[in-house]
Protein backbone atom coordinates (compact mmCIF):
# COMPACT_ATOMS: atom_id res chain seq x y z
CA UNK A 1 0.00 0.00 0.00
CA UNK A 2 1.41 3.40 -1.02
CA UNK A 3 1.92 6.02 1.66
CA UNK A 4 0.52 9.36 0.39
CA UNK A 5 2.53 11.63 2.70
CA UNK A 6 1.84 15.36 2.35
CA UNK A 7 4.31 17.71 4.01
CA UNK A 8 2.91 20.52 6.18
CA UNK A 9 3.96 23.09 8.78
CA UNK A 10 4.90 21.22 11.95
CA UNK A 11 5.29 21.58 15.67
CA UNK A 12 7.56 19.37 17.72
CA UNK A 13 5.55 17.63 20.46
CA UNK A 14 8.42 15.67 22.01
CA UNK A 15 12.17 15.44 21.36
CA UNK A 16 15.00 13.27 22.64
CA UNK A 17 18.77 13.67 22.41
CA UNK A 18 18.65 17.46 22.29
CA UNK A 19 21.63 19.73 21.69
CA UNK A 20 22.42 23.19 20.27
CA UNK A 21 23.36 23.85 16.64
CA UNK A 22 24.11 26.93 14.54
CA UNK A 23 22.16 27.36 11.31
CA UNK A 24 23.67 27.84 7.88
CA UNK A 25 20.24 28.72 6.44
CA UNK A 26 16.68 29.43 7.62
CA UNK A 27 14.78 26.39 8.90
CA UNK A 28 11.40 25.55 10.43
CA UNK A 29 10.56 23.22 13.32
CA UNK A 30 10.63 19.60 12.17
CA UNK A 31 13.08 20.18 9.31
CA UNK A 32 15.77 17.54 8.80
CA UNK A 33 19.27 18.95 9.19
CA UNK A 34 22.71 17.77 8.07
CA UNK A 35 26.10 18.57 9.55
CA UNK A 36 27.80 20.91 7.08
CA UNK A 37 31.41 19.77 6.81
CA UNK A 38 32.55 21.80 3.84
CA UNK A 39 33.83 24.64 6.02
CA UNK A 40 34.83 25.41 9.60
CA UNK A 41 31.58 27.27 10.40
CA UNK A 42 30.24 24.44 12.59
CA UNK A 43 26.82 25.02 11.09
CA UNK A 44 24.02 22.73 9.94
CA UNK A 45 22.11 22.88 6.68
CA UNK A 46 19.13 21.15 5.11
CA UNK A 47 19.48 17.41 4.68
CA UNK A 48 18.83 16.58 1.03
CA UNK A 49 18.89 13.24 -0.73
CA UNK A 50 19.68 14.76 -4.14
CA UNK A 51 22.85 16.35 -2.69
CA UNK A 52 23.72 13.20 -0.67
CA UNK A 53 23.43 15.21 2.55
CA UNK A 54 22.24 12.70 5.17
CA UNK A 55 19.88 13.71 7.97
CA UNK A 56 21.83 14.01 11.24
CA UNK A 57 19.30 15.84 13.43
CA UNK A 58 15.87 17.49 13.55
CA UNK A 59 15.18 21.19 14.11
CA UNK A 60 13.17 21.57 17.32
CA UNK A 61 12.98 25.36 16.84
CA UNK A 62 12.89 27.59 13.79
CA UNK A 63 15.50 30.21 12.93
CA UNK A 64 17.50 32.02 10.27
CA UNK A 65 21.10 31.72 9.17
CA UNK A 66 23.48 32.31 12.07
CA UNK A 67 20.91 31.54 14.78
CA UNK A 68 21.60 28.96 17.46
CA UNK A 69 18.63 26.63 17.92
CA UNK A 70 17.82 23.34 19.64
CA UNK A 71 18.13 20.19 17.53
CA UNK A 72 17.39 16.57 18.43
CA UNK A 73 18.15 13.03 17.27
CA UNK A 74 14.56 11.87 17.70
CA UNK A 75 11.24 13.72 17.74
CA UNK A 76 7.48 13.44 17.37
CA UNK A 77 6.13 16.07 14.98
CA UNK A 78 2.52 17.08 14.49
CA UNK A 79 0.73 19.13 11.86
CA UNK A 80 -0.66 22.57 12.80
CA UNK A 81 -4.47 22.87 12.51
CA UNK A 82 -5.84 25.68 10.37
CA UNK A 83 -8.73 28.03 11.18
CA UNK A 84 -11.61 27.23 8.85
CA UNK A 85 -14.21 29.96 9.67
CA UNK A 86 -14.90 33.23 11.48
CA UNK A 87 -15.71 31.36 14.70
CA UNK A 88 -12.16 30.12 14.96
CA UNK A 89 -12.99 26.44 14.56
CA UNK A 90 -9.83 24.43 13.87
CA UNK A 91 -9.49 22.08 10.92
CA UNK A 92 -7.06 19.22 11.36
CA UNK A 93 -4.35 18.95 8.71
CA UNK A 94 -3.11 15.47 7.92
CA UNK A 95 0.24 14.10 6.81
CA UNK A 96 -1.41 10.96 5.45
CA UNK A 97 -4.54 9.79 3.67
CA UNK A 98 -7.38 7.93 5.37
CA UNK A 99 -6.26 4.60 3.90
CA UNK A 100 -2.61 4.88 4.90
CA UNK A 101 -1.31 2.53 7.55
CA UNK A 102 0.34 2.88 10.94
CA UNK A 103 4.10 2.52 10.76
CA UNK A 104 4.42 3.48 7.07
CA UNK A 105 8.07 4.49 6.47
CA UNK A 106 9.34 7.99 5.74
CA UNK A 107 12.50 8.71 3.79
CA UNK A 108 14.81 11.67 3.32
CA UNK A 109 13.52 13.94 0.58
CA UNK A 110 14.52 17.40 -0.66
CA UNK A 111 15.35 20.57 1.29
CA UNK A 112 15.03 19.08 4.75
CA UNK A 113 11.62 17.47 4.23
CA UNK A 114 10.57 13.85 4.69
CA UNK A 115 9.21 11.97 1.70
CA UNK A 116 7.19 8.86 1.03
CA UNK A 117 9.58 7.97 -1.82
CA UNK A 118 13.04 6.50 -1.14
CA UNK A 119 15.77 8.77 -2.49
CA UNK A 120 17.26 7.87 -5.86
CA UNK A 121 20.61 9.54 -5.06
CA UNK A 122 20.84 8.98 -1.31
CA UNK A 123 18.59 6.46 0.42
CA UNK A 124 17.84 7.01 4.12
CA UNK A 125 14.83 6.06 6.19
CA UNK A 126 14.17 8.88 8.67
CA UNK A 127 10.98 7.91 10.46
CA UNK A 128 7.47 6.54 10.25
CA UNK A 129 3.80 7.49 10.45
CA UNK A 130 2.33 7.06 13.96
CA UNK A 131 -0.99 8.93 13.43
CA UNK A 132 -2.58 10.60 10.42
CA UNK A 133 -1.36 13.94 11.77
CA UNK A 134 1.83 12.80 13.55
CA UNK A 135 5.16 11.38 12.43
CA UNK A 136 8.04 9.94 14.43
CA UNK A 137 11.45 11.11 13.23
CA UNK A 138 14.16 8.69 14.44
CA UNK A 139 17.74 9.24 13.25
CA UNK A 140 19.30 6.59 15.48
CA UNK A 141 21.09 3.51 14.14
CA UNK A 142 17.81 1.77 13.30
CA UNK A 143 16.50 4.80 11.45
CA UNK A 144 19.41 5.33 9.08
CA UNK A 145 19.48 2.90 6.17
CA UNK A 146 22.46 4.56 4.48
CA UNK A 147 25.61 5.99 5.97
CA UNK A 148 28.08 8.16 4.10
CA UNK A 149 31.50 7.06 5.35
CA UNK A 150 34.87 8.42 4.20
CA UNK A 151 38.06 6.46 4.83
CA UNK A 152 41.36 8.34 4.78
CA UNK A 153 44.91 7.92 5.96
CA UNK A 154 47.83 5.69 5.09
CA UNK A 155 46.61 2.40 6.61
CA UNK A 156 43.83 -0.03 5.82
CA UNK A 157 40.51 0.84 7.49
CA UNK A 158 37.08 -0.79 7.77
CA UNK A 159 33.96 1.32 7.15
CA UNK A 160 31.58 -1.06 8.91
CA UNK A 161 32.50 -4.20 10.83
CA UNK A 162 30.32 -6.83 12.48
CA UNK A 163 32.04 -9.10 14.98
CA UNK A 164 30.05 -12.25 15.79
CA UNK A 165 30.96 -14.77 18.49
CA UNK A 166 29.07 -18.04 17.99
CA UNK A 167 28.66 -20.29 21.04
CA UNK A 168 25.56 -22.12 19.80
CA UNK A 169 25.39 -25.91 19.99
CA UNK A 170 22.44 -26.61 17.70
CA UNK A 171 21.92 -29.93 15.89
CA UNK A 172 20.27 -28.36 12.83
CA UNK A 173 19.61 -25.00 11.24
CA UNK A 174 22.07 -22.24 10.41
CA UNK A 175 24.37 -19.93 12.31
CA UNK A 176 24.61 -16.78 10.17
CA UNK A 177 26.65 -13.66 10.68
CA UNK A 178 24.52 -11.68 8.21
CA UNK A 179 21.22 -12.81 6.72
CA UNK A 180 19.14 -11.03 4.07
CA UNK A 181 15.60 -12.24 3.37
CA UNK A 182 13.85 -10.75 0.33
CA UNK A 183 10.33 -11.57 -0.81
CA UNK A 184 9.52 -10.02 -4.17
CA UNK A 185 5.84 -9.61 -5.04
CA UNK A 186 5.84 -6.75 -7.56
CA UNK A 187 6.10 -7.51 -11.28
CA UNK A 188 9.35 -6.46 -12.90
CA UNK A 189 9.47 -5.64 -16.60
CA UNK A 190 11.99 -4.62 -19.24
CA UNK A 191 15.55 -4.95 -17.94
CA UNK A 192 14.68 -4.71 -14.22
CA UNK A 193 16.72 -6.91 -11.87
CA UNK A 194 16.36 -8.18 -8.30
CA UNK A 195 19.53 -8.29 -6.17
CA UNK A 196 19.88 -10.02 -2.83
CA UNK A 197 23.16 -8.26 -2.08
CA UNK A 198 24.73 -5.70 -4.43
CA UNK A 199 28.24 -4.24 -4.37
CA UNK A 200 29.31 -1.50 -6.79
CA UNK A 201 33.01 -0.68 -6.63
CA UNK A 202 34.58 2.11 -8.69
CA UNK A 203 38.34 2.69 -8.89
CA UNK A 204 38.68 6.40 -9.69
CA UNK A 205 42.27 6.61 -10.79
CA UNK A 206 43.60 4.97 -7.61
CA UNK A 207 46.30 2.38 -8.19
CA UNK A 208 45.57 -1.05 -6.70
CA UNK A 209 47.83 -4.11 -6.88
CA UNK A 210 44.76 -6.25 -6.13
CA UNK A 211 41.09 -5.32 -6.57
CA UNK A 212 38.50 -7.80 -5.29
CA UNK A 213 34.81 -6.87 -5.26
CA UNK A 214 33.99 -9.51 -2.63
CA UNK A 215 36.83 -11.54 -1.08
CA UNK A 216 35.97 -14.60 0.99
CA UNK A 217 38.27 -16.26 3.54
CA UNK A 218 37.88 -19.44 5.59
CA UNK A 219 40.29 -20.89 8.15
CA UNK A 220 40.12 -23.04 11.29
CA UNK A 221 41.77 -22.88 14.68
CA UNK A 222 42.73 -26.29 15.99
CA UNK A 223 41.43 -29.35 14.20
CA UNK A 224 37.62 -29.32 14.29
CA UNK A 225 35.73 -32.11 12.54
CA UNK A 226 34.29 -30.70 9.32
CA UNK A 227 32.16 -32.73 6.95
CA UNK A 228 32.40 -30.32 4.00
CA UNK A 229 34.01 -26.88 3.69
CA UNK A 230 33.34 -24.35 0.94
CA UNK A 231 34.10 -20.66 0.65
CA UNK A 232 30.95 -20.14 -1.43
CA UNK A 233 27.85 -22.35 -1.47
CA UNK A 234 25.10 -21.71 -4.02
CA UNK A 235 21.80 -23.61 -3.92
CA UNK A 236 18.99 -22.84 -6.34
CA UNK A 237 15.67 -24.50 -5.58
CA UNK A 238 12.67 -25.04 -7.84
CA UNK A 239 12.03 -22.02 -10.11
CA UNK A 240 8.71 -23.15 -11.55
CA UNK A 241 7.89 -23.85 -15.18
CA UNK A 242 8.42 -20.37 -16.69
CA UNK A 243 12.15 -19.81 -16.11
CA UNK A 244 13.83 -19.34 -19.49
CA UNK A 245 17.51 -19.66 -18.51
CA UNK A 246 19.38 -20.80 -15.44
CA UNK A 247 23.07 -20.22 -14.69
CA UNK A 248 24.25 -21.41 -11.29
CA UNK A 249 27.12 -18.96 -11.62
CA UNK A 250 26.94 -16.14 -14.17
CA UNK A 251 30.26 -14.59 -15.24
CA UNK A 252 30.02 -11.63 -17.59
CA UNK A 253 32.92 -9.71 -19.09
CA UNK A 254 32.48 -6.20 -20.49
CA UNK A 255 35.86 -4.45 -20.39
CA UNK A 256 36.68 -2.45 -23.49
CA UNK A 257 40.41 -2.65 -22.77
CA UNK A 258 42.07 -6.04 -22.55
CA UNK A 259 44.47 -6.69 -19.63
CA UNK A 260 48.14 -6.39 -20.51
CA UNK A 261 48.99 -9.95 -19.42
CA UNK A 262 46.53 -12.63 -18.30
CA UNK A 263 42.80 -12.55 -19.09
CA UNK A 264 40.61 -15.42 -17.91
CA UNK A 265 37.10 -16.06 -16.61
CA UNK A 266 38.29 -18.29 -13.78
CA UNK A 267 41.68 -18.71 -12.07
CA UNK A 268 42.43 -21.76 -9.95
CA UNK A 269 45.60 -21.36 -7.90
CA UNK A 270 47.02 -23.85 -5.41
CA UNK A 271 48.67 -22.21 -2.38
CA UNK A 272 49.13 -25.41 -0.39
CA UNK A 273 51.71 -28.21 -0.29
CA UNK A 274 49.19 -30.86 -1.35
CA UNK A 275 47.60 -31.35 -4.74
CA UNK A 276 43.80 -31.30 -5.22
CA UNK A 277 42.46 -34.39 -6.95
CA UNK A 278 40.47 -32.48 -9.58
CA UNK A 279 39.70 -29.06 -11.02
CA UNK A 280 35.98 -29.87 -11.12
CA UNK A 281 34.12 -32.48 -9.08
CA UNK A 282 30.83 -33.61 -10.62
CA UNK A 283 28.19 -35.28 -8.48
CA UNK A 284 24.49 -36.06 -8.82
CA UNK A 285 21.81 -37.29 -6.45
CA UNK A 286 18.96 -39.72 -7.12
CA UNK A 287 20.77 -41.38 -10.03
CA UNK A 288 20.50 -38.22 -12.11
CA UNK A 289 23.22 -37.15 -14.53
CA UNK A 290 25.69 -34.56 -13.22
CA UNK A 291 25.37 -32.76 -16.57
CA UNK A 292 24.54 -33.61 -20.17
CA UNK A 293 27.54 -31.82 -21.67
CA UNK A 294 30.91 -30.92 -20.22
CA UNK A 295 31.00 -27.74 -22.35
CA UNK A 296 28.08 -26.14 -24.18
CA UNK A 297 28.91 -23.46 -26.74
CA UNK A 298 26.32 -21.93 -29.04
CA UNK A 299 26.81 -22.21 -32.77
CA UNK A 300 27.52 -18.51 -33.40
CA UNK A 301 30.15 -18.02 -30.67
CA UNK A 302 33.82 -17.95 -31.58
CA UNK A 303 35.50 -19.71 -28.68
CA UNK A 304 37.89 -22.42 -27.59
CA UNK A 305 35.79 -25.19 -29.14
CA UNK A 306 36.26 -25.35 -32.92
CA UNK A 307 36.06 -27.77 -35.84
CA UNK A 308 39.06 -30.12 -35.95
CA UNK A 309 41.03 -31.61 -38.84
CA UNK A 310 41.46 -35.34 -39.35
CA UNK A 311 44.66 -36.26 -37.52
CA UNK A 312 44.23 -40.05 -37.16
CA UNK A 313 43.43 -43.12 -39.19
CA UNK A 314 41.22 -44.98 -36.69
CA UNK A 315 38.85 -42.13 -35.98
CA UNK A 316 37.97 -38.71 -37.30
CA UNK A 317 37.98 -35.95 -34.66
CA UNK A 318 35.31 -33.39 -35.45
CA UNK A 319 35.91 -30.86 -32.66
CA UNK A 320 38.90 -29.69 -30.68
CA UNK A 321 39.31 -27.75 -27.44
CA UNK A 322 42.19 -25.28 -27.49
CA UNK A 323 44.54 -25.38 -24.49
CA UNK A 324 47.61 -23.33 -23.62
CA UNK A 325 50.25 -24.94 -21.40
CA UNK A 326 53.08 -22.49 -20.78
CA UNK A 327 53.64 -21.05 -24.25
CA UNK A 328 52.58 -24.16 -26.17
CA UNK A 329 49.16 -24.50 -27.77
CA UNK A 330 47.63 -27.95 -28.13
CA UNK A 331 44.16 -29.37 -28.59
CA UNK A 332 41.93 -31.91 -26.94
CA UNK A 333 40.18 -33.56 -29.85
CA UNK A 334 36.70 -35.04 -29.88
CA UNK A 335 34.57 -37.19 -32.13
CA UNK A 336 30.93 -36.34 -32.79
CA UNK A 337 28.40 -38.79 -31.36
CA UNK A 338 27.11 -41.09 -34.08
Amino acid sequence: MAFTYTDSDKIVLEAWGKFKVTLLEAVEPGDLLSFYNASATYAVQFADQSDSQRADCIAVDGGVAGDEITAALKAVCSTIPTISNDHGDPTVVYFAGSTDYLGAPLYLGESGKPSTTPGSTFFQQVGKLIKRDQILIDLGVAGADVEAITLSGSSGLVAKKITVTDTTTQASGYTQGLAVAITSTGDKTGSAEIHGIAVDMTLTGANAPYAYVMPLYLVTSGNPTIGLASALSIYIDDLGTACAQLHMLDLMYGSTNAPTTRNAYIRCRNHSDNTPTAILYLQANNNAKAATNFIEQDSVTVGPVAAAVNTGTDYTPTYKVRCLIGSTTFYLTGVAES
